[in-house]
């Protein structure tokens, strides 16, 4: 939230009170009188700081600090209009600095799989290798014995017909037979579990569908597996943390019970019992739970209403009608 300055508007003219009257055009106008230079810090990726200096005609200084540095995206608050300067710019700005990748969707149960295909394939890369490396090992120590295989075929005691088909066929290099091996030994990658994990995805996505215990009546909106690869990590959730209370509570905020001075208000097992209307009558009246109820003191239930009314980030604003908008840092 940006608040008007007392000490900004004194630099621009306006007499340093706690707000000024003149309008967005004359403080552009008073402001081009002056010549100002921005010192501040390189681009960073830190979004709650910021170090930097304001100089006014070369003498002047003034400290700009976190409060003065708007982000982008941010929404102007109890003012209409604030003057300012572009300071980041494209990826150098500090929200796109700060940004991270994407994280992965991928269930547990696929980074398993994914983890068990990438070791069966550098088994079976060391697999092949090591066959390739035997197969060329007993082929030198058991050459001689296979002329019908066309080696050494040329040897004496061989019939000339070997002699002609083995000269018209192509030789391959020892470092072939690796891929022979290696599509000897594909079967090894068990392609076809990816398969069956998305039809069992889907399954379980087509039952969360149509699950009758996860249908909303006052909505009538059904349960909607977006993402059916997450599916199976449901089963896995022990705890739940949420600091999104309006994801648990559909953003209905509603009054239950309270505790004042040892009285507890709503709740039927007290002793004895006080009624949130109780609450209500002993804050219009007056009278409360104090331990002196003659004192001019108010009482402590007023006291609890009114932190209640004022402690939160509510901020009205005038609307371009005659009504007023509520905004706050919460939906809720």
């Amino acid at each position: 939230k940006i608040k008007k300055s007392a000490a900004h508007d004194a630099l621009l003219g306006g007499g340093g009170g706690a707000s000024s009257s003149f309008s967005s055009t004359e403080a552009v106008a008073r402001a081009a009188r002056f010549s100002f230079d921005v010192d501040y810090e390189p681009p960073c990726g830190r979004i709650h700081s910021f170090v930097g200096t304001l100089t006014v005609d070369g003498t002047k200084q003034v400290p700009l600090e976190a409060p003065s540095f708007l982000l982008r995206g941010s929404t102007l608050r109890n003012t209409k209009w604030a003057l300012g300067c572009v300071a980041y710019t494209g990826r150098d700005t500090r929200l796109v600095r700060n940004s991270r990748e994407a994280p992965s969707k991928l269930s547990e149960m696929e980074r398993v799989v994914n983890n068990m295909v990438y070791f069966i394939l550098f088994a079976m890369v060391v697999v092949c290798s090591a066959s390739t490396l035997a197969y060329v090992a007993w082929n030198l120590k058991n050459k001689k014995n296979l002329w019908y295989l066309c080696y050494r075929y040329n040897q004496d005691g061989v019939p000339e017909l070997f002699d002609e088909n083995c000269n018209s066929g192509a030789t391959y290099s020892n470092a072939s037979l690796w891929f022979t091996f290696f599509i000897i030994y594909n079967n090894f990658i068990p392609i076809s579990l990816y398969v069956t994990i998305e039809v069992i995805n889907y399954v379980m996505a087509f039952y969360i569908d149509n699950d009758s215990r996860m249908f909303d009546d006052e909505s009538g909106t059904p349960a909607a597996a977006r993402t059916s690869n997450a599916n199976a990590d449901l089963g896995m959730i022990a705890h739940v943390f949420s600091d999104k209370t309006g994801t648990l509570t559909r953003n209905v905020m509603r009054f239950e019970r309270c505790s004042v001075n040892g009285s507890v208000y709503g709740a039927p097992t007290a002793t004895p019992p006080y009624s949130l209307a109780a609450l209500k009558q002993r804050v219009v009246s007056g009278t409360g739970t104090a331990k002196t109820p003659s004192a001019p003191t108010p009482p402590s239930e007023r006291d609890l209403v009114t932190i209640m009314a004022v402690c939160h980030t509510v901020v009205p604003e005038k609307a371009n009608g005659n009504g007023t908008t509520e905004t706050a840092v919460s939906t809720e």
